[in-house]
């Protein structure tokens, strides 16, 4: 499997989060355009999660988290997070950089 499959899969079309009963998380993530429209359904277990709620000052219909990603944006020594919310600030949007530390 190479990253060429990956290139136009729009992974996240769809997603859900499953909750087997004894405090473990799948998340499961939907990529429709992979293997050229073929499709692949992510799947990954964890023993718990954290849900983050970004800014107090969010409002009905912001669209937090409609996209988002992770890499080095802050320091190469750690893993940042950016999440959007295209309809916050009177529909310019806006993107929020969220620093991961160790408490998360």
């Amino acid at each position: 499997m190479n990253t060429y499959n990956f290139g136009v899969c729009q992974a996240g079309t769809s997603a859900s989060l499953a909750d087997d009963g004894d405090g473990n998380i799948t998340i499961n993530v939907g990529a429709p355009g992979t293997f050229t429209w073929r499709g692949i359904l992510f799947r990954k277990s964890f023993g718990e999660i954290d849900l983050m709620k970004l800014g107090e000052d969010a409002t009905k219909y912001d669209w937090q988290g409609y996209s988002q990603a992770s890499g080095n944006i802050i320091s190469l020594d750690r893993e940042d997070f950016v999440v959007s919310a295209p309809r916050r600030n009177n529909y310019f949007g806006i993107v929020n950089i969220v620093t991961n530390t160790p408490s998360l």
